[in-house]
């Protein structure tokens, strides 16, 4: 009998219909698993990555160690799942033992083998493997088989590398991993939603960059300091992204001073959009992402966006356009931002909120009321502020 190795095994689905790409988007996702345990301080780890699946091998750690190494792969985008595993031989004998040695960890009353069989060149097949097994299992410990819905599931992968056996699956977030796409720019405030659909967008395999607009002193900075730690609850899912932050006060002043009511909420979007796009260029980032939902607020009516969206050319992702409220203060709670969030503060937009904001703005209204302003010069002046 052959050595039982502890192991654990790293589960992608989504990656595993990339085609040629594969390989890169496995590198990828096993370079992140890398990145987020060194800065956990797990260091002692070795990734590796084998067909269909991507493996941790490391030493005897405490139960601290294990939960942190736990967290980090539970907050790596790409891991579907994980588990515990122990490696042995293609060899029934030895994945009987690793078995009983799985179901030994906990009680139970019901269970379930299930074999997968990624190499035909062993002298059992699946049908065989969950039979011999089964009834190893089911002899030691008295429990009843149940196909169905079992207390206890023991998974066999059976590979060209060896068995895993493993039961006790945890769920990672899916998604594609960090980096695999191009970078974007996030326009975040310190409310609810752009945080999820930060979250959103880096489940797509995005490389998050944070711009956020305040109105300090017309405002506390208690809103700087909610998005600061926004960011950094986020960052549990990317690694460190950078924030950027723009003093928005005296483009607001202008606006007050040269733009009708109604349509000054729709002159803030469009100016917040020429800024953050500028930056996004400036960094090498390839699109904005906010976290609008339609209908949702007046500058959120579809004519409103579309205004709004015409002052850039660069593409304005919008994961959330049709979520409700409901569905975001969900994904808020389930990502750990929406305490933050719910924390009271000014939003830079509700300086100088007007009393009956325009839903139904036109283009040629919006840009006849611009030549009033020295758009050029306000957008300079706001990225000379970016700090």
């Amino acid at each position: 009998m052959t050595q039982a190795i502890p192991i654990t095994i790293i589960h992608y689905d989504e990656i595993a219909l990339k085609g040629d790409n594969r390989r890169r988007f496995e590198e990828c996702l096993a370079e992140n698993i890398r990145a987020k345990l060194k800065r956990a301080g797990l260091l002692d780890c070795k990734i590796r990555r084998l067909y269909g699946r991507i493996t941790a091998a490391h030493g005897t750690w405490d139960a601290l160690q294990t939960q942190t190494f736990h967290e980090s792969l539970q907050t790596t985008f790409g891991v579907a799942f994980f588990a515990d595993a122990l490696l042995v031989a293609n060899d029934l004998d030895d994945i009987e033992y690793a078995a009983l040695s799985i179901a030994g960890r906990q009680p139970f009353q019901t269970f379930g083998i299930v074999t997968r069989r990624a190499v035909k060149n062993t002298p059992f097949n699946s049908k065989e493997t969950n039979i011999q097994i089964g009834s190893a299992v089911q002899h030691a410990s008295g429990a009843g088989v149940d196909l169905t819905n079992p207390e206890l599931t023991i998974h066999i992968d059976i590979t060209q590398d060896g068995s895993f056996v493993y039961a006790n699956k945890i769920a990672g977030p899916g998604g594609l991993p960090t980096g695999i796409q191009s970078k974007a720019l996030v326009l975040i405030s310190g409310g609810i939603d752009s945080p999820v659909a930060s979250f959103m967008m880096q489940k797509r395999g995005i490389t998050p960059v944070y711009l956020h607009f305040h109105s300090y002193p017309f405002t506390s900075d208690a809103s700087i300091d909610k998005v600061k730690r926004l960011v950094q609850q986020l960052d549990t899912f990317s690694g460190p992204s950078p924030l950027y932050m723009q003093p928005f006060s005296d483009i607001q002043k202008a606006i007050l001073r040269d733009v009708p009511d109604k349509y000054r909420i729709i002159m803030y979007r469009r100016l917040m959009m020429r800024i953050a796009e500028r930056l996004a260029q400036n960094i090498g980032a390839k699109a904005l992402i906010t976290g609008e939902a339609l209908g949702q607020v007046a500058s959120q009516t579809m004519q409103n966006m579309a205004v709004i969206e015409n002052a850039v050319s660069m593409p304005i992702l919008r994961p959330l356009i049709g979520f409700d409220k409901k569905d975001i203060i969900q994904k808020a709670q389930a990502i750990g931002t929406y305490d933050i969030s719910t924390e009271p503060h000014d939003d830079c937009c509700t300086v100088f909120m007007p009393k009956k904001p325009a839903t139904r703005a036109t283009l040629s209204d919006i840009e006849e009321v611009e030549k009033r302003l020295l758009i050029s010069s306000l957008v300079e002046q706001a990225l000379n502020t970016i700090v």
